[in-house]
């Protein structure tokens, strides 16, 4: 499916669940906000966040999908969801950071150490008065490892985005399949993903001259294609698939009708005289 093919599909299963996906999308905001509101607990508030965090977005997401398939009515369930969900969503987490580690402290050891390893002692050589032209190529050259390793630690990122997708549609999945088989799908399929958010830019856009208003309807259209994006990669039959267009429709009833007749001719040969 297109980035278009997509939107479509998404703003078809919205239909008439709007109001839902918007409050839920209220309620989770509301809840992570109290939850910040723990930071300013020392250590243990932000150790609690973090922890509690987790499992909610876990069954948040649970609760969309589950919305944006009819399969329940609730705003409310992504708390139980979550909770119930405890260790399985944090073992698609601990799972993920092992996907990413190697990169990650790649990334890590490129832009610290090699930002300390340069500014020091081209600060020495800048306060003693010495040359530090040699120094500012070598920042440059910092600065392209450093976007280097970006990407990479985003290529490797977009791999296992489709993680938790898995592990809520595969009850018997373990944690580490559901992670493989994300990276399985993905492989190939990462462009098209950027393709498809990038597609949301006009609308984010018009959503800030609203003064945030119209991230209310954003959030669930971009939530919804994720899902859409996730169970056609997966194989999953969409409830109510979006029909073609009458031109495509047409033009492909002409190409059956064609092959058709071509077949007729084959089996029935004129006879000589």
């Amino acid at each position: 499916m297109s980035a278009s093919e997509i939107r479509a599909q998404a703003r078809k299963d919205l239909s008439g669940k709007w109001g839902k996906f918007i409050l839920l999308n209220v309620l989770f905001i509301i809840v992570t906000a109290v939850l910040a509101l723990l930071n300013m607990i020392p250590v243990v508030g932000a150790v609690v966040t973090v922890v509690v965090t987790i499992p909610l977005e876990y069954g948040f997401l649970m609760n969309q999908i589950r919305l944006k398939r009819g399969e329940t009515e609730s705003v409310t369930e992504f708390f139980k969801l979550g909770f119930d969900n405890f260790g399985r969503s944090w073992a698609i987490v601990g799972h993920n950071i092992l996907k990413l580690i190697v990169p990650l402290i790649v990334f890590l050891l490129v832009y610290i150490g090699g930002l300390v390893a340069i500014l020091t002692p081209m600060i020495v050589a800048s306060a003693t008065g010495a040359d530090t032209g040699a120094f500012v190529v070598l920042l440059f050259i910092w600065a392209i490892a450093t976007i280097a390793c970006s990407i990479w630690l985003i290529a490797k990122s977009l791999l296992i985005m489709l993680s938790q997708y898995f592990a809520i549609d595969n009850e018997n999945m373990t944690a580490k399949e559901a992670v493989e088989q994300s990276v399985k799908v993905m492989q190939g399929n990462r462009v098209k993903y950027i393709c498809l958010s990038l597609s949301f830019i006009g609308w984010a856009i018009l959503s800030s001259l609203t003064c945030g208003i119209g991230y209310l309807f954003l959030a669930p259209y971009i939530a919804v294609a994720g899902i859409v994006f996730y169970e056609n990669l997966a194989g999953k039959k969409t409830e109510n698939p979006v029909v073609e267009s009458s031109a495509d429709t047409v033009q492909e009833a002409k190409a059956v009708e064609n092959v058709e007749e071509t077949t007729t001719e084959n089996d029935n040969p004129i006879k000589e005289e």
